[in-house]
């Protein structure tokens, strides 16, 4: 999968749902480069968009 598109929005909502609190992410990980869960460094062929989080 290689868009959000390609992702059922009940995953998408599913996903959002159990997102970490971005006040205890590394700057890395709250701005989109790395993996919320894992920390891995994210391209556009493995991002999958979660849309923005404000919380």
């Amino acid at each position: 999968m290689t868009a959000t598109t390609d992702v059922p929005p009940e995953v998408l909502g599913a996903l959002a749902e159990h997102l970490p609190g971005l006040d205890g992410l590394p700057d890395e990980r709250a701005r989109g480069r790395g993996c919320v869960w894992r920390g891995q460094y994210l391209t556009a062929e493995t991002a999958v968009d979660l849309g923005e989080q404000v919380e």
